[in-house]
């Protein structure tokens, strides 16, 4: 194989990386069309008295380690729950459908092993918990702390995004990845999404790279768990939208969570 050949056979490895790469940490993108279960015409679902909230029950899992960099992180483990005022209260977050357009008696029907009753208790120096009682008659006490919601036309200002990252190869060749994707939010009410990759290659003799990206503009819109893109094209879409905490660097679109970066 000659000298070109061998660099044609590695810039179409190196794509061919990419592609997969790209596709790996977007995944189904949260702003993708998608077929969406138990969703009602916009604004028909739960209403904002019925629901209590998104929450998540995190876990301490111990410790985790990189086998590349050889450091130990924290790791945890997220389940996440709807939680309504009625008392019931469903494993998971709705999918594809914000809680405004989310027909939670089709839900309860379909898939009755994901749904329970629940009630809050607080005991005198201790946090609150969530006695949960399942359809199956199996029951648990969780600590759970609640997503917050937008405020109605809520702007923001800032670039969130989501980022994989990975390594392979040895001391003769090595190839670093990276795909991410994002939405960058401007505070007049445009948006702009993203979502792209690179791939760096290096051997003893030579260093390639490669990259890619892809982005989409409109207007936005938030209220509650609603984020509504309407893009430039004329395409609409209505996401799940929350900020992880009050302090709004953390938010989720569609159950991914996304950091402010800048």
């Amino acid at each position: 194989m000659t000298s070109n050949e061998d660099q044609y056979s590695v810039v179409h490895r190196l794509f061919s990386l990419l592609t997969l790469c790209i596709a790996l940490a977007c995944g189904s993108s949260a702003w993708a069309d998608a077929t969406v279960r138990f969703a009602t015409a916009p604004e028909q679902g739960l209403k904002r008295a019925r629901v209590i909230g998104l929450a998540q029950h995190i876990r301490d899992e111990g410790m985790t380690l990189d086998p590349l960099s050889g450091t130990f992180s924290a790791k945890h483990g997220v389940r996440n729950f709807l939680l309504l005022a009625d008392g019931s209260v469903r494993k998971g977050w709705p999918q594809g459908v914000p809680l405004e357009d989310f027909n939670a008696a089709a839900s309860r029907q379909a898939e009755p092993q994901l749904w329970g009753t629940f009630e809050a208790r607080t005991r005198p120096g201790a946090e609150r918990t969530y006695e949960i009682r399942w359809r199956d008659g199996k029951t648990e006490s969780l600590a759970l702390s609640f997503l917050v919601l937008a405020q109605s036309d809520e702007r923001l200002n800032g670039f969130f995004a989501r980022v994989n990252t990975a390594q392979s190869g040895g001391a003769a060749a090595t190839t670093f990845a990276n795909a991410w994707r994002g939405i960058a939010f401007r505070p007049d009410g445009r948006f702009e999404t993203s979502r792209g990759g690179g791939v760096d290659y290096a051997n003893e003799s030579a260093r390639m790279s490669a990259s890619d990206q892809q982005r989409s503009r409109g207007r936005y819109r938030l209220s509650g768990n609603v984020l509504e893109l309407r893009f430039d094209d004329g395409k609409v879409q209505r996401q799940p939208f929350a900020f992880s905490s009050a302090k709004k660097d953390w938010i989720y679109i569609d159950g991914q969570r996304m950091l402010l970066r800048k």
